[in-house]
C-alpha cells in the first residue's frame, strides 16, 4: 500500500513539473506582438507604436553611440605602477528588443547591456614575467628630441603582440608628422647629420630592438643606421623611416606587453609576458 502511494505520488510530482515546464516553453515560444504598445520609452526615447523592424533600427543606432569596448590594463608613463582596466559595455541588441516589444503600456525601458571584460588586466600584469630588457643613455637632451622621443615611447607602451603576430614599429609609430606632435630635431641620414622630422625616435626602436633580442624573440626587419651612433653599439642599432621598419614576431606560447620608460638620464624598454 504504501509502495502504492510512493508510486502515485511521484507520478503526481512528474506530472506537475512536466506541465509547469510545457507552461514556460509555450510563453517562450509566443510570438512577439507587431508593435509596440503605447507610450512606451526606450532609454528615454519615445518608441510607442513602433513595429519590430522600427524598434531594431532605434535600438542598433543608439548601440553605436553607446557601446563602449573594453580597455586593457597597463603600465603607467607618468609613475610607476599600473592603469587599471575597464570593463566595456555593449547593448544586447535582440534583447533589448524583446523587452520593448513585450514592454507594457507605458513603461520606461532600460537597454540590456552585456558586460565585456578586457584580456589584459592588472591581477595579470603583477603576475608577468619580464623575458627581456635593455636601456640606453640619453645623450642628446635636445628639447625636441627629447619630446619626438617620449612621444614615441607613449605610442609604444602597452602595445600587446599575440602568440605568432608580427610587431611593426611603423605600424605603431606611423608617419613622424607635425600633425601628429612630433618636431623637427637632429637625424642621421646618408651619414650625415641634419635636421628632420622625428629625429631621435630610432633610440626608441634601437633600445627596443636590443630588448627583443635580450627575449629571444624572431626579428623579421630590421635595418642599422648609416654609421654608428653614440647611444649604443655598433651592430645593435635599428633605424626606421618611411621605407625601413623593426619587426619582430612573437614566438612565445603568451601575449606580450611592451613597457618603454623614458627618464632624463636613459630609455629602457621591457617585454612583459602576459599571464594566463
Amino acid at each position: 500500500m504504501r509502495l502504492r502511494l510512493l508510486i502515485w505520488s511521484l507520478l503526481a510530482v512528474s506530472l506537475l513539473c512536466g506541465g509547469i515546464v510545457l507552461w514556460q516553453a509555450r510563453q517562450f515560444s509566443k510570438p512577439l506582438p507587431a508593435k509596440v504598445q503605447t507610450d512606451v520609452t526606450l532609454e528615454g526615447l519615445a518608441v510607442g507604436s513602433l513595429t519590430a523592424g522600427e524598434v531594431r533600427e532605434t535600438v542598433r543606432a543608439l548601440a553605436a553611440a553607446r557601446n563602449q569596448g573594453p580597455v586593457n590594463a597597463g603600465f603607467r608613463q607618468d609613475a610607476p605602477g599600473f592603469m587599471a582596466e575597464k570593463d566595456g559595455q555593449t547593448i544586447n541588441v535582440e534583447a533589448t528588443v524583446q523587452a520593448v516589444l513585450q514592454a507594457p503600456p507605458k513603461a520606461a525601458v532600460s537597454a540590456i547591456m552585456d558586460i565585456n571584460k578586457p584580456p589584459v588586466t592588472v591581477e595579470k600584469l603583477r603576475r608577468a614575467p619580464l623575458i627581456g630588457q635593455a636601456a640606453t643613455p640619453l645623450l642628446d637632451k635636445g628639447e625636441n628630441r627629447v619630446h619626438n622621443i617620449r612621444l614615441a615611447a607613449q605610442q609604444i607602451t602597452n602595445t600587446v603582440v599575440a602568440p605568432g603576430e608580427i610587431f611593426s614599429f611603423n605600424g605603431i609609430i606611423g608617419a613622424t608628422t607635425a600633425e601628429r606632435g612630433y618636431r623637427e630635431a637632429p637625424v642621421l641620414e646618408n651619414g650625415r647629420k641634419s635636421l628632420g622630422m622625428g629625429g631621435g625616435v630610432c633610440q626608441i626602436s634601437s633600445t627596443l630592438y636590443n630588448a627583443v633580442m635580450a627575449g629571444n624573440l624572431t626579428v623579421t626587419e630590421r635595418h642599422p643606421h648609416s654609421k654608428p651612433v653614440d647611444y649604443i653599439a655598433a651592430g645593435k642599432d635599428a633605424t626606421t623611416s618611411d621605407d625601413k621598419d623593426f619587426k619582430f614576431r612573437n614566438n612565445r606560447q603568451g601575449p606580450l606587453i611592451i613597457h618603454v620608460l623614458v627618464t632624463g638620464a636613459a630609455v629602457k624598454a621591457e617585454i612583459w609576458e602576459i599571464a594566463g
